[in-house]
């Protein structure tokens, strides 16, 4: 499975996502949400908590505003996800390069800080920046344990303008 089909997997017109907000949203590559998908065999209403993590109202960061060891809420307004910064010495040893990765509280233990690949993508109503990694809001058991306050809400893909 992609991030788009799941997201248009569980898209439901009207719910959580409005066009008319502006949005700031973190996508995984393909190949990081195949990998979870093909190991991990979440549930729709696991995916969609996770799905909705990714998106945050009103917040509109450029990659260069993203400021390091900040939180952001999301839009489920119960899960926060945090900007890490490396340094990275430039090839003379002059030059630094900051790596920005964007990170939920699942990440930290999983070992995997999902790194902003491609950044500050603009839509009409919003700015994209790509991660290679799946955020997690929580650790895995409890995203299984827990159940999230409004499963039954879904995201509306016109954010994007499908």
């Amino acid at each position: 499975m992609s991030y788009s089909g799941a997201l248009r997997s569980l898209a439901d017109p009207g719910k959580n996502v409005s066009a008319m907000m502006n949005w700031m949203v973190f996508v995984p590559d393909d190949d990081a949400f195949q990998v979870i998908d093909e190991t991990i065999g979440l549930t729709d209403n696991e995916v969609n908590r996770i799905l909705v993590f990714y998106f945050y109202k009103n917040i509109m960061l450029s990659y260069d505003e993203l400021v390091c060891g900040e939180t952001l809420t999301s839009q489920s307004e119960n899960d926060e996800s945090r900007s890490k910064c490396d340094k990275n010495p430039g090839g003379n040893g002059n030059d630094e390069t900051v790596v920005k990765y964007q990170n939920g509280n699942g990440n930290t233990k999983h070992g995997s800080l999902p790194k902003i690949t491609t950044n500050d993508i603009m839509a009409c109503n919003g700015i994209i920046h790509a991660i290679d990694h799946v955020m997690f809001p929580v650790m895995l058991e409890e995203l299984e344990q827990q159940s999230y306050g409004n499963t039954t809400g879904k995201i509306e893909v016109k954010v994007f303008g499908w």
